[in-house]
């Protein structure tokens, strides 16, 4: 599975001492990398959760349907965490050079 959770603070994440960067290897850009638990990764959706849009709350709310990256993480960590044990987690922060 492979979502990208725009709703995340990246600078904080990449902050994050489990957050290693990676070799850049010739790329414009810095990535960093976690390998994290399931335990980890609620931490994760339950500080950022708050960060998720107007829209997507109001959808949430109205219809009872979250966007699909939502949902899909929601399933991950609550409703199927059953066939996940650990995730990887990379965020890709573009160096403008300036």
């Amino acid at each position: 599975m492979e979502i990208e959770p725009h709703w995340w603070n990246a600078k904080e994440l990449v902050r994050d001492e489990r957050f290693i960067v990676q070799p850049r290897n010739g790329r414009i850009y810095y990535k960093y990398d976690a390998d994290l638990s399931l335990t980890e990764m609620r931490e994760l959706h339950e500080r950022y959760k708050e960060n998720v849009t107007t829209i997507q709350k109001w959808l949430c709310f109205k219809f009872k349907r979250l966007s699909p990256p939502c949902k899909n993480l929601q399933d991950a960590l609550f409703h199927r965490s059953h066939k996940y044990s650990r995730f990887h987690v990379n965020v890709s922060e573009w160096e403008s050079g300036l």
